[in-house]
């Protein structure tokens, strides 16, 4: 990673501490912790690691917006110390010439004091808030943190990923992540360590160019889809919220506009995404993929032809006849509301035409009887002919 990029994660944890959420970070404070984090990084014993936790503890863990900003700060340091094959990594190619503790350990380092942050505020006495905060946060960083951190070779660096393995298995007995979170952080190491980091430098002395880093590539297609703890930040005002922070609040035909003041970002489940809203989030990117791709090809059945409408013209199975597809600007949603309809109409019809048929034949079948075999004096009740009298059978029909 380039050193311009360390510098803005840098700058933007630094802008995230001066501001007042809860308190300001006075600036000499802010030079204390990076002073801190690299001396647990280079050295990493218990008494460097416990100092930059009870910082941590004290000036980032009491507000969500700057645990998000702590963490990637630490994804931006964490991937500086990986080294592309056949080089150096961007931190000791500019800055570090006599760094005695390896790169490749380093980011092992910063996923040790994770792993004490975690354990502090989860057993040592702080609010059972501030644990949930810090694993909802930190959770969307962990995949690239344990990424970077296994971007070494198996083969000459066993210990390394054994040491991860294990504190991946520790987070799992912990209950810090659930168990089906912590395999996909398993297999993030696996794919790590098993692609090429960067460019050979027969690659870059031939062509002259700077390849993507593989460890990149590889985790973007195969990282698992994982739900936010929030949808949104709360710290920003409510016009600075996702849209769909407003579905909740909105009424059918309601005249009342939404109140702002009761806008919050939903509350989710963190950890891994149901199957089903994974292979719709698929399906969705695979149709944008195809709006941009002129080489893109047509499913089967679809011809290539657009409607006046723009949706896609499909080759009915059955009667052989061009039918319009789903479309882009809620044609689709026309033409099902339009089908609903004449559906329920028609439902409608069967029903009262079979309801017509019930009652004509109940009619037939329903016994006729003679009105004066129903009349009998004796069932007046005797209290209303003690009032009104005795009744004649006329009277009490009519």
């Amino acid at each position: 990673m380039a050193a311009h990029q360390i510098a803005i994660a840098k700058a933007s944890l630094a802008a995230s501490l001066l501001r007042p959420d809860p308190t300001p970070v006075p600036r000499d404070e802010i030079t204390r912790f990076h002073a801190l984090i690299e001396d647990a990084l280079t050295q990493c014993s218990p008494s460097n690691v416990q100092a930059c936790t009870k910082w941590l503890l004290e000036n980032i863990t009491p507000s969500s917006g700057r645990i998000k900003t702590l963490g990637k700060y630490l994804t931006a340091l964490s991937a500086s110390f990986v080294t592309p094959q056949g080089g150096r990594s961007g931190v000791q190619a500019q800055a570090l010439p006599k760094e005695k503790t390896r790169s490749k350990r380093r980011g092992l380092h910063i996923l040790y004091l994770v792993n004490d942050l975690l354990h502090a505020t989860k057993y040592h006495g702080t609010a059972p808030y501030v644990h949930t905060s810090l694993t909802s946060n930190l959770q969307p960083h962990l995949m690239d943190l344990v990424g970077s951190a296994a971007s070494c070779e198996l083969s000459n660096n066993g210990r390394v990923h054994q040491r991860i393995a294990e504190l991946l298995d520790h987070w799992e007995r912990k209950g810090y992540y659930i168990q089906e979170y912590c395999k996909k952080m398993h297999i993030a190491a696996s794919a790590s360590r098993a692609a090429p980091h960067g460019p050979s430098s027969t690659e870059a002395g031939g062509q002259g160019a700077t390849a993507p880093s593989g460890n990149t590539a590889s985790r973007g297609n195969d990282a698992p889809f994982v739900m936010p703890a929030t949808h949104g930040d709360r710290s920003v005002p409510w016009y600075d919220l996702p849209a769909g922070n407003m579905m909740p609040h909105m009424v059918p035909n309601s005249p009342i506009p939404i109140d702002t003041r009761i806008m919050q970002p939903l509350q989710f489940t963190a950890g891994p995404a149901d199957e089903k809203l994974v292979s719709a989030v698929k399906d969705l990117l695979k149709e944008v993929e195809s709006i941009y791709d002129s080489t893109h090809q047509l499913d089967e059945g679809i011809v290539a032809d657009i409607d006046e409408m723009g949706q896609p013209m499909i080759l009915d199975a059955d009667s052989g006849e061009l039918v319009p597809g789903n479309g882009y600007y809620g044609s689709d949603w026309e033409r099902w509301r339009t089908e609903t309809k004449s559906q329920w109409k028609s439902q409608q019809k069967l029903q009262s035409a079979e309801a017509q048929e019930v009652q004509l034949v109940y009619q037939q079948q329903k016994p006729k009887r003679d009105p004066a075999q129903i009349w009998r004096p004796e069932s007046v009740p005797l209290n209303f002919q003690a009032c009104f009298g005795k009744i004649t059978q006329e009277e009490w029909r009519f």
